[in-house]
């Protein structure tokens, strides 16, 4: 299964917490049970700086980073990624499902708008408890309202 992950923050911006480790590990028990995982992000790396590179492969999984307007405001949580809505628009069909990370980010609200049109499934993490190795073994599929429960595998 080819799988987007799209968060505003992750590996290796650790200064954000625990979110990019969850998100990370998930990817990572991800391709390790023969899925192929992408992420789309930003290149929020810490207060002060930002991550270098747009593209890298960590562990098997692909990462975009998009870079924020400013770094500053990105700290605040305020995620403003160039050129991010229009690589997804283009992009999203390479996709079997789309996993979003961070309900409320603008990033979220792309990924929501072009699955939704494009019938490509969308789930938001079902939280942590499970996750920490990447073997939560469910996928919450959410659209229209309607939340399913699926196993993953």
């Amino acid at each position: 299964m080819k799988i987007l992950q799209i968060c505003p923050y992750y590996a290796p911006a650790w200064a954000y917490g625990g979110p990019p480790r969850v998100m990370f590990s998930f990817a990572k028990g991800l391709v390790s049970r023969g899925h192929e995982v992408t992420v789309y992000t930003t290149d929020a790396y810490d207060e002060n700086s930002r991550i270098g590179k747009s593209y890298d492969i960590l562990e098997g999984v692909k990462i975009h980073y998009f870079r924020n307007v400013s770094n500053h405001l990105a700290y605040k949580k305020r995620f403003i990624p160039a050129g991010f809505r229009n690589f997804l628009k283009k992009h999203i069909n390479d996709f079997d499902i789309v996993h979003i990370s961070d309900t409320r980010a603008y990033l979220s609200l792309f990924a929501y708008l072009y699955s939704k049109k494009m019938e490509i499934p969308l789930n938001s993490r079902c939280g942590y408890a499970g996750n920490l190795r990447g073997d939560c073994g469910m996928v919450c599929v959410v659209h229209t309202g309607r939340t399913v429960r699926t196993p993953l595998l």
